[in-house]
């Protein structure tokens, strides 16, 4: 079965429940798939044709593929290759779900950008460029971060984990949490060459954005919990609707 919208999704989870498998509600199928439950609460609010998800059409997509969709295992691997791909279009599209507009329903560049440790410029950059192109799959993994751990505050607001710029102990610490020996493994998992890793170190100083792509990484290949990974600031990035302040 394809997943083009929310609908889609739901049905696919109700077929998991009669294939058999143990998992029992979309909110565990969501789970398993990397989805919070307060963002599949608010898929259930969406109209039944509103577009799902890139990333979970492609990874329902991959696990169909693999013949595993009766028990719902998306491996580690499986969920990185479905956010190998995430173009511009993905990503805005993203950012429109989670409500990041202004009063007059533009995109609210600088709570973007403060989202993803990002410049605004950044995110105009990306405006830009044609919607196929892809971006960097660092970027893949502070979505699937921010998707698994997305919560709503009280007043209604979306609240996403938030990392501070990362010191080169912290990224140490990481490397030996994901066996990474070398500049060039580093490099791999970002798509980023082993000059540009070796800079960092040279100078001492990671992008803003690192912190949040290592914790994304975490949550892919090593965490089995609600909790945001461990070695990460895990304090939540509160925002208001249309506030771009």
């Amino acid at each position: 079965m394809t997943v083009t919208t929310v609908e889609d999704f739901f049905s696919w989870s109700a077929r998991q429940n009669s294939a058999g498998s143990s998992v029992r509600s979309p909110f565990d199928i969501g789970r398993a798939l990397g989805y919070s439950p307060a963002v599949i609460s608010s898929w259930k609010r969406l109209p039944s044709d509103h577009a799902a998800p890139a990333r979970l059409c492609r990874l329902v997509d991959i696990v169909e593929t693999a013949g595993v969709s009766g028990s719902v295992v998306a491996t580690p691997e499986m969920i990185a290759e479905s956010l190998a791909d995430i173009r511009v279009e993905d990503f805005f599209a993203w950012c429109a779900d989670f409500d990041f507009k202004d009063s007059e329903g533009n995109f609210a560049n600088k709570e973007i950008g403060a989202a993803f440790n990002l410049s605004q410029q950044t995110i105009r950059n990306w405006q830009k460029q044609d919607q196929s192109s892809r971006l960097p799959i660092w970027v893949g993994y502070v979505l699937f971060l921010f998707d698994l751990h997305a919560d709503l505050s009280d007043s209604g607001t979306w609240v996403f984990p938030k990392s501070e710029p990362p010191s080169v102990r912290d990224i140490m610490d990481w490397r030996h949490r994901a066996g990474l020996s070398s500049y060039e493994d580093v490099g791999s998992v970002f798509s980023i060459t082993r000059q540009a890793v070796y800079n960092w170190y040279s100078r001492g100083r990671f992008p803003k954005w690192l912190g949040l792509a290592c914790a994304g990484h975490d949550a892919v290949f090593r965490s089995n919990s609600d909790e945001v990974p461990t070695g990460w600031n895990s304090s939540l990035n509160s925002r208001r609707n249309g506030d771009t302040k």
